[in-house]
């Protein structure tokens, strides 16, 4: 199954995996705690990026809308 261009599938092996090898190495935990960590910390940096690149393109929008308006209204009162 793919979910944005990932193979979810495959995704789902690989964490058993990984979890099946904690499971046998407990020693390993500590490495994949801090790398939850790393996930977490990229995955929250990533939501906030887009968040202000969303809201960039919007007010980039909505200024492009009144420059429209303006000119149009512009364009009216020559006429």
């Amino acid at each position: 199954m793919q979910h944005a261009g990932v193979d979810v599938g495959r995704s789902e092996d690989v964490i058993k995996s990984i979890w099946l090898r904690l499971r046998r190495q407990p020693q390993l935990l500590d490495n994949f705690e801090l790398l939850l960590r790393r996930l977490t910390s990229q995955l929250h940096r990533s939501h906030l990026d887009y968040y202000a690149l969303q809201k960039t393109f919007r007010t980039y929008a909505e200024s492009s809308l009144e420059i429209i308006r303006v000119i149009y209204i512009g364009m009216s009162v020559a006429r």
